[in-house]
């Protein structure tokens, strides 16, 4: 058996401490130049100066803002859909697809909104044709629930909810009571 001096020990200890300081310190400054590399990067693509508001940027799409109306532009700032929409209603999903709205008043003063569904590359996908459409975009699908008739019998209002890829092709449609239809759109707000 070998015995090595403490001494020796010591120096072998201290300098594995060393070197894994030294590690981590290359690593902290390697991510934090790769982090500031990021940022001027973000910020000499994405000067924001000239919008009023953005929404959550995802699937290569970033809701904007611009006197006073929604569209979007790309990651690239390039506009595919024009501020000409009174709202946004849904951000990007994985795929970029998106929702924008448009609102309009009745002799009752109740406000309309007529919805606008978009993919990534800012072709419509959809739009409502009656106010009580609710539209959600979520992993590339986007669905419609819609009521399309009264049953006197039960009282209840039916609708239809309807999945359709980005693409436009329906995936899934079914009738359910006006009431299932949160389930499958979500909260739904009025």
């Amino acid at each position: 058996m070998v015995v090595e001096p403490v001494s020796q020990i010591q120096s072998f200890e201290e300098q594995t401490a060393e070197e894994q300081t030294q590690e981590e310190q290359t690593a902290q400054e390697q991510t934090a130049e790769e982090q500031s590399d990021e940022e001027t990067v973000f910020e000499a693509v994405m000067d924001f100066s000239e919008f009023e508001a953005f929404g959550n940027a995802h699937g290569n799409v970033i809701p904007v803002k611009k006197d006073g109306l929604w569209g979007a532009v790309n990651y690239q700032k390039e506009e595919i859909v024009p501020c000409e929409y009174t709202g946004f209603w849904a951000a990007p999903d994985s795929e970029g697809t998106f929702i924008l709205t448009n609102s309009t008043y009745d002799e009752y003063d109740l406000e309309r909104l007529t919805y606008y569904i978009f993919n990534r590359d800012g072709k419509l996908l959809y739009e409502s044709g009656a106010d009580d459409d609710k539209v959600t975009v979520s992993g590339g699908l986007y669905c419609v629930a819609d009521s399309i008739d009264y049953d006197d019998t039960s009282g209840e209002i039916l609708g239809r909810v309807s999945y359709y890829k980005a693409d436009g092709t329906m995936i899934y449609s079914e009738p359910c009571e006006i009431t299932a239809m949160k389930h499958f759109v979500g909260k739904i707000s009025d």
